[in-house]
């Protein structure tokens, strides 16, 4: 999510600054676009796979495997819900959520036109505001299961890459310190968050409890985003002494990959 915030401030920030606010607003109208057919398009192709595969394998129901009973049962409904985004079956919450971060651009641009503090700011005050205020939208119509993937919250982590790939945050510091606590933080998640181990000390899986609102996933905690920064931050140390070495012939495959990972 941070590196497609990255690799969205070099494609999409350029047009803005190159090209001006409308062009900006319309290259992201026209991404939204493609991703929502994208998404509608999956979807289809695997429902039509779960029908096919149930009928052809036998003795799994794929349908139901899937949780897609519903759909079938009442394509109205279905369809009605998955062409306005208010059905999100399971497995296929990624897209609906980058439909709604990348339609948050245009909003942060023009913050960031009067200052880029400012944008980064209000990002910050939509995730603490989802927070507080619980903004979940509706996945289904017959629960009130929310987008697995809140993107209110989750458009935090793609602002920090999308800060950092416009220039508005500078490379941290390599103090030793700050990197003897980023490695601190993300060796003391372990415990907590794998269960296997977490489960074998009742006093450890009783923090893991207490700490769970912290680490949810829906509504990424902010333990998630602690981590993320710790690990991106470690991994930038161990990378900064070989970074000349990076633009030989056998990396180029996966700067290659990095680059083209946004379409």
């Amino acid at each position: 999510m941070a590196a497609s915030g990255f690799a969205s401030a070099i494609a999409f920030g350029g047009s803005f600054r190159r090209h001006g606010f409308a062009i900006g607003t319309l290259r992201i109208a026209h991404r939204c676009w493609q991703i929502y057919w994208s998404h509608l398009g999956l979807f289809l192709a695997v429902a039509a796979a779960a029908v096919l595969g149930t009928r052809l394998a036998g003795g799994i129901d794929y349908v139901e495997e899937l949780h897609l009973q519903h759909f079938f049962a009442e394509p109205r409904a279905g369809v009605a819900g998955l062409v306005t985004l208010t059905y999100v079956p399971n497995y296929f919450d990624i897209l609906p959520m980058y439909i709604v971060v990348l339609a948050l651009v245009p909003i942060v641009m023009a913050l960031a036109t009067l200052r880029p503090a400012l944008a980064l700011a209000a990002s910050v005050a939509l995730y603490v505001a989802q927070w507080q205020l619980e903004w979940d939208l509706p996945a289904e119509w017959w629960s009130d299961r929310p987008w697995f993937f809140d993107p209110f919250a989750w458009q935090l982590i793609f602002f920090t890459g999308f800060a950092f790939g416009a220039g508005w945050l500078p490379e941290p510091p390599g103090r030793r310190w700050l990197v003897w606590l980023c490695v601190l933080l993300v060796a003391v998640m372990v415990p907590i968050s794998w269960q296997p181990l977490s489960s074998r000390w009742h006093w450890l899986d009783q923090l893991g409890q207490q700490l769970a609102p912290f680490r949810d996933k829906t509504h990424f905690g902010v333990l998630r985003y602690l981590h993320f920064l710790a690990l991106a931050f470690v991994a930038l140390r161990l990378v900064n002494p070989v970074r000349d070495r990076l633009g030989g012939r056998l990396a180029a495959p996966i700067i290659l990959v990095g680059q083209q990972g946004l379409p």
